[in-house]
C-alpha cells in the first residue's frame, strides 16, 4: 500500500475518498497503479495522481469487472431493488436509511447503499456512483423488460453508418422504436444528439424517435418535450 499511496497519507486518503474502503475496489485501484500506471513511466514512486488515474480507468465506459456485472445482475433480477436504485440514482430521490426496509436492507447487503452522517441513504462509494450513472442504459433496459413481457424485444444495433451505434431499438407488435440515451452536457451536445438520432431514424425510414436524457446536475428539472427537428418528431424526456 505504501508504494501506491505515495509514502504519505494523501494517497491513502484519496483511495478512501473514491472507494469508502470497499476492499475489492481498493485492491483493484492498487492493482491498476502497481501494474499499469507506475511501470509505464521513469519515476517509480507512487503519488496521489496515480490514484486519480486509476479511478479514471475503473470508471471508463469500456471497462467492467465481475463486481459490476454482479451488481447489474442483482438489479435486473429484482424489480423492487431496481426501482429503489433507479429512483435514488436517476431521479434523485432522498430516502431515510432504515434497515427495517427490506429493499434498503438488501441494497445494504449487496454493498450498494450505506447510511450518510444524516441517516439518509447514499451510494456506498464514488466508484459505484459513477458506475450506476454510466449504466443508465442497463437500468432502463431492466425497466423495459416487464413492459415488453414476451410481446416484444429490445436490441442494440451493431455498427451502422459512419461507425456510429444506436443505443436501443425496440421491436413491439410489428413496429420499431428507436431510443437514444444521452447524458446532459449542455445544449451544444444536445443538438448533436438530435442530429445523431435523426440520422438513426433515416436508417429505418422512421419519422419519430425517442430521446432519454440523464441529467445528474443539482437542481435539475424533470421534463418532457416534443421536438421538431428537421423532418423528424422527437419525444425527449429529462430525468
Amino acid at each position: 500500500m505504501a508504494k501506491v499511496a505515495g509514502t504519505t497519507a494523501r494517497g491513502a486518503e484519496r483511495l478512501y475518498y473514491y472507494t469508502a474502503g470497499y476492499p475489492y475496489l481498493v485492491s483493484k485501484l492498487c492493482k491498476f497503479i502497481d501494474e499499469d500506471i507506475i511501470p509505464n513511466r521513469a519515476e517509480k514512486n507512487g503519488s496521489v495522481d496515480d490514484v486519480e488515474a486509476a479511478f479514471k480507468m475503473i470508471v471508463d465506459n469500456g471497462y467492467t469487472t465481475t463486481l459490476f456485472d454482479s451488481l447489474v445482475k442483482n438489479l435486473e433480477n429484482n424489480r423492487e431493488l431496481y426501482d429503489l436504485i433507479f429512483h435514488f440514482v436517476i431521479n434523485g430521490k432522498s430516502l431515510e436509511f432504515t434497515i427495517a426496509n427490506p429493499m434498503i436492507n438488501l441494497a445494504y447487503l449487496y454493498g450498494i447503499l450505506t447510511a450518510s452522517e444524516q441517516g439518509r441513504c447514499q451510494i456506498h462509494n464514488r466508484i459505484f456512483e459513477q458506475f450506476l450513472e454510466r449504466e443508465g442504459r442497463l437500468l432502463f433496459l431492466a425497466f423495459l423488460k416487464p413492459i415488453l413481457n414476451g410481446r416484444g424485444f429490445d436490441f442494440k444495433e451493431p455498427v451502422v453508418a459512419d461507425e456510429q451505434r444506436m443505443d436501443i431499438v425496440i421491436a413491439y407488435q410489428d413496429k420499431r422504436y428507436v431510443i437514444e440515451l444521452k447524458r446532459w452536457y449542455g445544449d451544444k451536445y444536445h443538438q448533436r444528439g438530435l442530429q445523431q438520432l435523426s440520422d438513426y431514424l433515416d436508417i429505418y425510414s422512421l419519422k419519430k424517435g425517442y430521446l432519454l436524457i440523464y441529467d445528474f446536475n443539482k437542481g435539475k428539472s424533470y421534463k418532457e418535450e416534443l421536438i421538431q427537428f428537421q423532418d423528424k418528431e422527437i419525444f425527449a424526456v429529462w430525468v
